[in-house]
């Protein structure tokens, strides 16, 4: 679903008036949270398609945003 909402729907030209996205995700605990952005944020390459992209982690919450 992440990929989806940063990369695909972009690539594809689904968006194109959408200027940012905000995603909110929340777990049953701060690791979860933690093992999430690693494994998420490390692989994609999400700047190439928004021109500021940041991480935000809270005790078992963590936010998402990207904006043109």
């Amino acid at each position: 679903m992440i990929h989806f909402v940063f990369c695909g729907a972009l690539e594809k030209g689904v968006w194109r008036d959408i200027r940012s996205v905000e995603v909110k995700v929340v777990f049953d605990s701060s690791s979860e949270a933690s093992d999430f952005v690693d494994q998420t944020h490390g692989q994609q390459r999400y700047e190439k398609w928004w021109k500021t992209f940041t991480t935000k982690r809270g005790q078992s919450r963590v936010t998402l945003n990207a904006s043109m």
